[in-house]
This record gives structure tokens, C-alpha cells and sequence, in this order.
């Protein structure tokens, strides 16, 4: 009985102490904060995010930067040969029929003729559900 009730004990001790938060940085003094002027004001911000962004890089706080005042979006950076690959408009009717027809003409050409009939009569007889 003495054994179970001091295991249980321990247990509930190694709980408690496996549970202990981190420390939380100290709040701010307002009245020190009344007295700065506007420049230091904005020093003592940026040193209050970075700390906050340090705190929560080193607990399990999940902190969104996006959402923070110094957070800047930047665009993304262009890549110049993708965007030069763009047509600036895009192609007739005519166009793509005659590059679907070229690209058919360069399969037929890789493929022998006997699988080309072959093929022609499998996609004739076989129903549109399947195909």
C-alpha cells in the first residue's frame, strides 16, 4: 500500500513539473511608455517584436508574422523566360487545328502503320463511355 501510494505521488509530481510553461516575457511598464517620445516609442516596438518573434521561435506558440506591423509583402520575383512564353494573344482556330495536326502527323510518323489501322478500328468500335 505504501509503495502504491508513493509511486503515485511521484507520478503526480513528474506531471506537474513535465507541465511548467515557459517563462513569459515581462508586460510592458505604461507609465515608462507615457514618458518616450514618439522615436523611442518606435525603437522600443521593434524591440518588443523582435523579442515576441524570438519567444515564439523558441516555444511551441505558433505566431503568424504576416499579421505583425513590419511585415512587408514582396511580390514574387519574374521570371522572364516563362512570362516571354506567353503568347500576348492567344492563337486562332486555324492555329491550333494546324498544330494538332502537325503534332498527329508527327505520331503517326513514330508509330508503323499497321498499329495506326489498328488503333483507328479499336477506337471506331469501342463505345464513348470507354474511350
Amino acid at each position: 500500500m505504501k509503495t502504491l501510494f508513493l509511486f503515485l505521488i511521484a507520478f503526480n509530481s513528474l506531471t506537474v513539473a513535465g507541465q511548467q510553461k515557459p517563462k513569459m516575457p515581462p508586460m510592458p511598464d505604461v507609465t515608462k511608455m507615457m514618458k518616450m517620445s514618439p522615436a523611442e516609442l518606435e525603437a522600443y516596438k521593434k524591440k518588443m517584436i523582435k523579442e515576441a518573434t524570438a519567444y515564439a521561435e523558441s516555444s511551441p506558440v505558433n505566431v503568424d508574422v504576416s499579421v505583425l506591423p513590419d511585415y512587408e509583402i514582396k511580390p514574387p520575383v519574374k521570371d522572364v523566360a516563362k512570362l516571354s512564353a506567353i503568347p500576348s494573344r492567344p492563337p486562332s482556330r486555324e492555329q491550333l487545328v494546324s498544330s494538332i495536326q502537325q503534332s498527329v502527323s508527327v505520331v503517326k510518323q513514330g508509330i508503323p502503320a499497321p498499329r495506326i489501322e489498328e488503333l483507328d478500328t479499336e477506337i471506331k468500335s469501342a463505345p464513348v463511355e470507354t474511350i
